[in-house]
């Protein structure tokens, strides 16, 4: 007997085909999307989601210090991006559902059940110390408050969080476009704006036409400050706009194989108002798996190290804020040490938008993003998980034969025989079928003659035309029956993914919000 590395370790979840073990588990959910899918829309479907707009001081997700003896809330903000056609075309499913109460993450498996055999189970992950967020109005009416506690004269810090290509910078760029119209509603004018990236430990400036290097050092205030840079003042909404789009411009990017155009470095927005009231936007960069990174150069590799490793040390800034740690360690990277006063500071709101990919090839990112985001809210909980039996209904034959006696009327009443048909009772479609031609023309009636000749020939359309509908049923079920031994029978490796990423992803009609 052949044994395997799957079993040895008990795993049953093999592959479709039953020649070929993958060990690739992307493939395998792609292979089984269809099944699965269906699992996710009956979910779906028995728990529909209405967007909410949650209110600033409500929840019970609290830390990092009081604000006239009220705890500042710490929020998590988790926004699916939408399923690109690419995808789509090459069999994924959207693996992600907004509930009433958090994020559902659906995961197409398999195990072994004890006198059955192999079941195909669909995993159900419920977080529901999260808040969705699944449209641009929807998910800046939800951030909005951190920019009203600015116009107060207080600091909130924003965080984009997610693996490359997960719409990061398309949030962060929606941010720029609203927050300056919010913040000139009230009489904050002027105000000033800096704006830098951090590649690796190297800071560079946003706002200079050469981008040059800048510095970072630490102030009397025993807080990191980036030193060099310029500092640009807005007037006006739209000036306030121009000057964060011309920021983001000038980052960093480079194809990997999620993204044709992924953001290489942090992005830090500073916006300070004039009532000392300050708003950190941090675009960061997007961590990546293996696959993702299997096919970069050696700079990429070196790139995707320092990335991974400052979002290590965020993650951990993050949690000793959060939790109240004596010590947040933030001189760890270039990255937290920038941030160090809001890190830190009391008084300063936090919240994490958490962006991810709802494609199955994605799964394992997209929960590391979100077990990484909830450290913001201290202890981290183990999500609920409930498992629901697959169960292949295979190939359901339609043709004649299975019809009952009302579905055969109302076929023959849309056809244009030119008779009556009387049908008793406990008539069926399978009792009708058997029943030769002499038989049928005693059911069939021609109106306005009693000509037997006719009658036949009436009797032998129909009995023709129920031997033409079998025999289109018959076609269906046999295109369909290839059509699962295809989906059965393909190997897919998901390291074709990571090969070419698309520059201007499509968004796919196939579900999602």
């Amino acid at each position: 007997m052949l044994v395997t590395e799957k079993s040895r370790r008990g795993d049953a979840d093999w592959s479709s085909s039953d020649k070929v073990p993958s060990l690739d588990k992307r493939a395998r959910r792609i292979v089984n999307a269809r099944l699965v899918t269906k699992g996710v829309r009956a979910f779906r479907a028995a728990n529909p989601f209405v967007p909410k707009v949650h209110e600033a001081d409500s929840g019970a997700n609290s830390g990092g210090g009081k604000e006239n003896g009220k705890a500042l809330l710490h929020r998590v903000f988790v926004r699916p991006r939408p399923l690109f056609q690419h995808e789509a075309e090459r069999g994924e499913y959207d693996c992600i559902s907004c509930v009433d109460n958090g994020i559902m993450i659906h995961e197409g498996s398999s195990k072994m059940s004890f006198r059955i055999g192999e079941v195909k189970i669909l995993k159900n992950r419920l977080y529901s110390n999260v808040l969705p967020v699944v449209t641009d109005d929807n998910m800046y009416a939800n951030i909005s408050y951190l920019v009203d506690r600015a116009k107060r004269g207080k600091s909130s810090s924003v965080f984009m969080f997610g693996m490359t290509g997960s719409g990061k910078t398309y949030n962060t760029n929606i941010l720029h476009t609203r927050v300056p119209v919010n913040l000139f509603a009230a009489d904050t004018c002027p105000i000033k704006l800096i704006a830098y990236e951090l590649v690796g430990n190297k800071c560079y400036d946003l706002l200079s036409d050469s981008k040059p290097e800048v510095f970072l050092r630490v102030g009397p205030d025993k807080n990191t400050h980036v030193c060099g840079n310029v500092t640009l003042t807005a007037t006006t909404p739209s000036e306030l706009q121009q000057l964060l789009s011309n920021a983001a411009k000038s980052r960093e990017t480079t194809a990997t194989g999620a993204n044709a155009t992924s953001s290489r470095s942090h992005a830090v927005y500073e916006v300070h108002l004039q009532n000392k009231g300050k708003l950190l936007l941090v675009d960061l960069a997007g961590n990546e798996g293996n696959i993702e990174t299997m096919f970069h150069t050696k700079e990429q590799m070196a790139q995707a190290a320092d990335i991974n490793t400052s979002l290590s040390t965020l993650k951990a800034c993050l949690h000793a804020v959060a939790v109240g740690a004596k010590h947040v360690p933030f001189r760890e990277s270039a990255l937290t040490r920038v941030l160090q006063s809001a890190l830190t500071s009391p008084s300063c709101a936090t919240a994490v938008l958490a962006c991810v990919s709802p494609a199955c090839s994605h799964l394992e990112l997209t929960l590391g993003t979100l077990n990484s985001s909830l450290k913001l809210l201290g202890k981290v909980t183990k999500p609920k998980m409930e498992e629901i039996v697959l169960r292949e209904a295979g190939v359901k034959q339609k043709g004649p034969t299975k019809w009952d006696r009302e579905t055969l009327i109302s076929w023959f009443q849309k056809q244009k025989f030119g008779c009556h048909l009387d049908i008793p009772e406990s008539m069926t479609g399978a009792k009708f079928m058997k029943l030769n031609l002499i038989r049928l023309n005693q059911h069939c009636k021609i109106s306005k003659t009693n000509d037997q000749q006719v009658s036949r020939a009436k009797a032998n359309l129909v009995f023709q035309g129920l031997r033409e509908e079998a025999k289109k049923a018959a076609a269906r079920d046999l295109a369909l029956r290839q059509q699962l031994k295809e989906e059965k029978s393909k190997v897919v490796t998901s390291v074709d993914f990571a090969k070419k990423a698309t520059r201007k992803p499509v968004v796919s009609s196939a579900g999602g919000y």
